[in-house]
């Protein structure tokens, strides 16, 4: 079903990568795939495996049943949104048939995501498979599959940011414990001078998520909600801002061309760097200019 391996009873089946990106522990990929008769499936992944069907048109019927570690799993009629989550070191055997196309986000994860998007709370932790309507939110999801398309256009924290909140999400939906308490985000501006003076530091090579909590010794949702907290901003965009800013000083005082301001604060293009000013100033970077020029 959810990745349609190879292994057909008798089926025709074709797929296309549209875009993949990875970050930090995480491999997501959108691929559209189109699928006639029946096929069986087995999983077992050194991974978390987890699939999202983000459009679905059938044009018989697509059915999926099996048995997850040998507990059979009730056969249902797949769905626009539905979900399929394999965690790490179990086994999934299922069959699918019938006719249809499908859209679908596929998200693995290596396990230690998990520990470093939520720290100690994890620590002997176990996840339980799942099939059915996804349990993340549609606009998580809908980023992921923006940032597979298109993964230059997007800073590496905010990658990181994403694959954050997939495995707090997912860890919250599907753990076998009960989820513990959120953590304290009340953390002053002053803890951060160290995250601060890293970002100035590093905003033409683009700084991870992951990098800058290390700094705190903090996983990265409780870096992320005491950042946010502290300074109003999630830090993806704190360093899209700050992006921003230097590149102003940078088109007032110096003679240098558009295209190497772009390349100094951190943008992989020129393109996405005029997006990005005129969406945060309301202009482009030579309007900009030359408005400071008059």
């Amino acid at each position: 079903m959810t990745t349609f391996d190879d292994g057909p009873i008798e089926s025709a089946a074709s797929r296309r990568t549209e875009g993949a990106f990875a970050a930090g522990g995480l491999s997501c990929a959108v691929t559209a795939w189109s699928l006639s008769g029946t096929r069986q499936n087995e999983l077992s992944l050194p991974r978390h495996h987890f699939v999202s069907f983000q459009e679905l048109h059938h044009g018989d019927y697509l059915v999926e049943r099996g048995a997850f570690d040998g507990k059979r799993y009730p056969s249902r009629v797949l769905s626009e949104r539905d979900s399929f989550f394999l965690p790490q070191g179990h086994r999934w055997i299922g069959t699918c048939r019938g006719n249809g196309k499908a859209r679908i986000l596929v998200c693995d994860l290596e396990h230690s995501v998990f520990a470093l998007a939520l720290g100690d709370q994890v620590r002997g932790f176990d996840l339980e498979p799942y099939l059915g309507p996804s349990p993340i939110a549609s606009g998580l999801l809908e980023r992921l599959e923006a940032l597979c398309l298109t993964p230059d256009a997007f800073p590496r924290a905010y990658a990181d940011a994403l694959t954050a909140v997939l495995a707090f999400e997912l860890f919250r939906a599907r753990t076998t414990k009960p989820f513990p308490p959120l953590f304290n985000s009340r953390v002053g501006t002053s803890r951060f001078k160290l995250v601060v003076d890293r970002i100035e530091e590093t905003l033409e090579s683009d700084p991870g998520l992951s990098d800058l909590a290390a700094l705190m010794g903090l996983s990265v949702s409780h870096f992320s909600h005491a950042f946010a907290a502290a300074y109003g901003v999630a830090p993806h965009r704190y360093i899209m801002r700050r992006r921003i800013d230097r590149a102003k000083a940078l088109l007032r005082t110096s003679d240098a061309t558009v295209a190497t301001i772009s390349a100094r604060v951190g943008f992989s293009s020129q393109s996405r760097f005029t997006q990005v000013f005129a969406r945060q100033t309301g202009t482009t970077p030579s309007a900009y200019r030359l408005q400071q020029q008059r």
